[in-house]
């Protein structure tokens, strides 16, 4: 009886407490902040230097821009912050400001200005193996190194390297520099590197236009560093667009790269960059142009060892061999994840991934779709069996939110489970649009289905026009199969095409008095004219392949109907650059 009084007694009590607490409305303390500084004012350059908050509660700092960084970025009352300003490559002035926040209508700012870039006429930096990373880089005889070449430059200026080897050995901005894999040639604005000069090249005698020679002039960008290891990505291009400005990436060979395991990421600009993506190149959301370049012997640890071109950007290859190249995981020559990309007369040749697409990828997992138009480009030998006998594209591989069309381009000699030359898959909501025009699949294999072409499943649709589709090997569907996911009638279409043996004006419909031999009316692969291996015709009067094709004008009113359209000059040559003055079939004419 006693304990149960004194029980009563505490839940009396405690209510009491309860009810005075309910009684009385909890008014929490009003902010006071301050900053040391009203306000600062700084150089073009890099900088660092410290402010002092006062307040007397809990806050936290949000940048509004995303050139300054501050440390720490939480705090419980007066502290002493160390502000980081990015340097300022362009010509306007620019302005950010600090927020320290204790409520969301409870903050204090602390305004910056930057001052700008000097403006004027645009510099050419040169740039050699022994270059003096003090000197000034506007001549040969005053000739820098490539970092310092790299700090100086600002949109439209030029750097031009001399023959050799180099090695990143600057960090990419905001990384973390106690890891030497985080240094890179950072592309930070719209400026021209240009390799393939002599090594010994002298400014008496020097001519831009008739030094440059890539192939003798051998100009080789390395992640393989001066301490050891090897540079996640050799090159990353993280210049914001600019009205009429580019990153032009010319004469160069691009190798030694080789990414993270790990998919831990960087902010750079305000735009995320992973360590695991892109060995060879990353580029981001800018305009970038690639010419005369080989991107060759990268690692990815996780995905894209060549090249990773990430959403947003605007970029166009030409002239380039992607070759060789080996990734863990999906796309060993290069991925297109959300960018619009334009490549022309390009190589991507026996490149391997251990999971999907060794050769080119084209899915989207960043908001943009991937919008690509490829014309006369080989892809080769290609290989995505050499881990798991079941993975798709072998060539290439055009997935979810993708619209990819190629023009005059040849197939062969890519392996794959499904899709050995190209294999189409979407998802539900997820659509995605392949369209095959004037080109060769012959000699692809494919363990499961399609040696040349495969479809996976009907959210993926897929036209081919005036193509070659012969030759290859599978298990299922030699030259065109079809994925057991698809229950109604696949969403491939085909007109004026030769598969297998057969010619047909469009899909299912078969032209009587033709059949065709790939043995004996197309030639082995090889360099027969132009840039990139191609299958000529063999020319004779029963190989329909030389007279039943679509013509010219055909082919013209098929590309202006795609959006983005296929400009009309695209179908004035083949693959090899022969003008197409006859109605043939597949990437070459005669």
């Amino acid at each position: 009886m006693r304990k149960l009084c004194i029980l009563s007694v505490a839940v009396l009590s405690l209510t009491a407490c309860l009810k005075d607490f309910e009684d009385t409305s909890f008014i929490p303390e009003k902010a006071v902040m301050s900053w040391s500084e009203a306000s600062k004012t700084v150089t073009k350059d890099a900088i660092t230097f410290e402010v002092t908050l006062h307040s007397n509660l809990p806050w936290r700092i949000t940048p509004s821009v995303s050139w300054l960084s501050v440390s720490p970025e939480r705090g419980l009352g007066d502290e002493v912050l160390t502000v980081k300003v990015a340097k300022n490559r362009t010509v306007e002035v620019r302005s950010g400001y600090l927020r320290a926040v204790v409520t969301a209508d409870q903050y204090c700012d602390f305004p910056i200005t930057q001052e700008s870039a000097e403006g004027g006429d645009s510099n050419t930096y040169y740039v050699k193996v022994d270059g003096d990373p003090t000197a000034s880089g506007l001549s040969w005889a005053n000739a820098t190194t490539l970092a310092a070449a790299i700090d100086q430059a600002a949109d439209g200026d030029a750097i031009l390297v001399a023959a050799g080897t180099y090695s990143p050995t600057v960090f990419l901005e905001n990384s973390d520099e106690t890891d030497p894999a985080n240094k890179t040639f950072q592309i930070h604005s719209n400026f021209t590197l240009q390799g393939g000069f002599p090594a010994g090249a002298d400014d008496a005698s020097f001519d831009a236009a008739n030094d440059y020679d890539p192939s003798s002039n051998v100009t080789v960008l390395s992640g393989t560093l001066a301490e050891g290891g090897n540079a996640y990505h050799v090159v990353t291009v993280t210049a914001a667009k600019v009205d009429g400005k580019k990153a032009l990436l010319k004469g160069l060979t691009v190798t030694g790269g080789q990414t993270s395991a790990e998919d831990e990421s960087y902010l750079v600009g305000g735009i995320s960059y992973s360590k695991g993506y892109g060995g060879g190149i990353v580029t981001g959301p800018s305009v970038v142009e690639i010419a005369d370049c080989i991107i060759t012997g990268n690692v990815a640890g996780l995905h894209a060892a060549g090249l990773y071109l990430k959403a947003k950007g605007e970029i166009t290859i030409t002239d380039s061999r992607i070759i060789a190249n080996e990734t863990k995981t999906n796309a060993g020559g290069l991925w297109n994840c959300g960018a619009t990309l334009y490549m022309n007369r390009c190589s991507v040749s026996n490149n391997i991934s251990a999971a999907q697409a060794a050769g080119f990828y084209s899915i989207n997992s960043e908001g943009a779709p991937s919008i690509s138009r490829i014309y006369n480009c080989t892809f080769s030998g290609n290989d995505c069996t050499t881990v798991n006998s079941g993975r798709s594209g072998g060539g290439a591989y055009i997935r979810e939110w993708s619209d990819a069309v190629f023009v005059n381009c040849t197939f062969f000699g890519n392996k794959a489970g499904n899709g050995g030359g190209i294999q189409g898959y979407g998802g539900n909501g997820k659509l995605s649009k392949l369209t095959l025009i004037s080109c060769t699949f012959t000699g692809n294999s494919a363990t499961l289905l399609g040696g040349g072409i495969s479809l996976w499943n009907n959210y993926n649709t897929t036209n081919i026009y005036n193509c070659i589709v012969s030759g290859n090997q599978s298990g299922a569907g030699a030259d065109i199969g079809y994925g057991s996911s698809i229950s109604t009638t696949p969403n491939l279409f085909y007109y004026t095409t030769i598969v297998g043996n057969a010619l047909y004006a469009s899909t299912g419909t078969a032209v009587s008095g033709w059949a065709f031999d790939p043995a004996t009316m197309l030639s082995a692969p090889g360099l027969w004219g132009g840039k990139t291996e191609t299958c000529t015709l063999v020319e004779g009067t029963t190989n329909p392949a030389c007279s039943e094709g679509m013509s010219k004008d055909d082919l013209i009113s098929t590309g202006a109907a795609l959006a983005p359209a296929v400009e009309a000059a695209v179908f004035d040559t083949d693959q090899r650059g022969v003008e197409r003055t006859h109605n043939t079939i597949g990437s070459t004419t005669f």
